[in-house]
């Protein structure tokens, strides 16, 4: 059976690039078969990470918040690391630890409270801590 393929859409930047080198923009150009989408039963959220990773005060469900914790707080890191375009060795420096630490925990490596309150200081970060 034939699938009907729609046209690769081209940044504007890409085809720029294009024009310069003498391509036209519509040559040589990879076509992608679309594919049929079905709509499938909906999810609960909850339900799927109680399957996943333990029903709620469970250790492996503990073991999984811990392990997101640190995934979380190693995005926050590198995601105002690289909006200050500083380089994992720079911040390194700049906190007096070595790069592969400053990798590690940017990976989702477990970090001590110390440790992340220094990166975050380096980073111009502030913590709050509030009563619930």
């Amino acid at each position: 059976m034939h699938q009907s393929c729609v046209p690769l859409r081209i940044p504007e930047k890409i085809n720029k690039r294009l024009q310069k080198s003498g391509k036209a923009s519509g040559e040589n150009i990879r076509r992608i078969p679309k594919r049929k989408v079905t709509m499938g039963k909906s999810i609960n959220a909850k339900e799927l990470i109680a399957n996943r990773y333990g029903k709620e005060g469970t250790k492996e469900r503990e073991n999984f918040r811990d392990d997101a914790f640190s995934y979380y707080f190693g995005e926050i890191i590198k995601n105002r690391r690289k909006e200050l375009h500083m380089s994992q060795e720079d911040l390194a420096v700049k906190v007096g630890k070595k790069r592969p630490y400053i990798s590690r925990i940017e990976n989702g490596e477990d970090i001590r409270l110390s440790n992340f309150a220094l990166l975050a200081k380096a980073l111009g970060l502030s913590i709050e801590l509030k009563t619930e």
